[in-house]
Formats: structure tokens, sequence, C-alpha cells
């Protein structure tokens, strides 16, 4: 982990130290006072490497068309996907009835998703928009999941932001909500070919 952090109104925390992997939970958070908070977690750069067959179904799977039509251009369809990744993480929490503005704050990840209105301020059958960008500019037209879980089950949709990296959903059930995307670009390494960047959003809505 790169960077692991909780932000409220007024401060931030710094949460790795906090990290312990023999134990569960593997975070333990200090006590929260009441308002909205935002945790942050930015991972260390990983590798992967995948057959070609492989590497493109996860393409297709993740809207990464810009990659698909890199490699079908530069007859590269039958080489291996050898890529860097990174997670850039953001958890909405919400203690006490006392709402805070800290969810529309910018991070400074590489992709950023911020909500317009406070998730928590939204009841089921309302809509709420997102912002989403790649190294501050918006993440146009790019492909969007929206999971929500209720009662044990995990419903998914497949949606696009507009030109202007925008994206508008309506509430359609109480739950855990986490919103994603992932951008990938071309990169000149040794080792890798592919720089991906994991962004998502979690938040709940009673």
């Amino acid at each position: 982990v790169e960077r692991l952090s909780l932000h409220t109104s007024n401060k931030t925390i710094d949460l790795k130290n906090n990290i312990d992997t023999t134990r569960q939970p593997v975070v333990v958070l200090p006590p929260l006072e009441e308002g909205t908070h935002l945790i942050q977690m930015q991972s260390n750069n990983a590798f992967i490497e995948l057959a070609p067959d492989k590497f493109l179904d996860y393409l297709k799977e993740d809207g990464i068309e810009n990659i698909i039509e890199y490699r079908e251009k530069n007859k590269l369809t039958q080489t291996q996907g050898k890529e860097f990744y990174h997670r850039n993480t953001k958890l909405l929490l919400q203690s006490g009835s006392k709402q805070t503005d800290v969810y529309k704050m910018d991070t400074g990840m590489p992709l950023e998703i911020v909500p317009e209105e406070n998730p928590y301020a939204k009841k089921v059958g309302d809509e709420l928009t997102f912002t989403f960008t790649f190294k501050k500019q918006p993440h146009r037209f790019a492909l969007i999941k929206v999971w929500q879980k209720n009662n044990g089950k995990t419903f998914l949709q497949n949606l696009y932001t507009d030109k202007d990296g925008k994206l508008s959903i309506r509430i359609g059930a109480s739950g855990v909500w986490m919103i994603s995307s992932v951008k990938m670009e071309t990169i000149q390494n040794e080792k890798a070919d592919y720089q991906s960047y994991w962004g998502s959003l979690v938040f709940a809505v009673k």
C-alpha cells in the first residue's frame, strides 16, 4: 500500500501504520467523530502478464477500447499482455447524522471519482451525479461499472460517462454501492507495455 488515509472535514490521519495483515480486520480505524469521512487507499504498482486471448477478454470486459485499437493497429494482438496496474480506492463512511463535505475532496489520485452531492444525503429513488477525471482531465466516454449489493445479492450495470466525464445514476435500492472504472495507457518500459489505473468509490444508502 502506497497510501492509506482517513479524511475528515478538518484533518487527515495516516492509517498506514494501522495495517496488520496477521489479524482481521487488517486495519482498525480510530474512533470517528460525527460526520462524513473518506478513507483513501492507493496501492503500489503491481505487475501482471496475460496470454493474448485472456488479455483481450479483460480489455473487452472493462471497456478499454483504446488499447484494443492500439494492439490491432500495431499488429500486437498475438503478443502477451504485460501490464503494471495501480489501484485508487475511496470509501465514504457516515457517523451520526451530521453530514460534511469531505465527499467532494479531490485526493490527488490519478483516477478520481467524485460525487457532486453527499451520497448519505440521498434516499432510494434519488439521482446522484459523479465526475470522473484521469490526471485532472475528464474521463470521457468511459465504461463505468455500477455495483449494488442488497440482501446478499449483487447487481451490476455497465454505463458510460459523457463528454465532460460525468455520469448520473438513479438510486434504485438501499444497500452498498460501488462505482468503478479502469483507464489504461501504453508505456515504454522493459518489463511492461501498459499501465492501468483502477478507480472505485464505495458508499451506502439506507
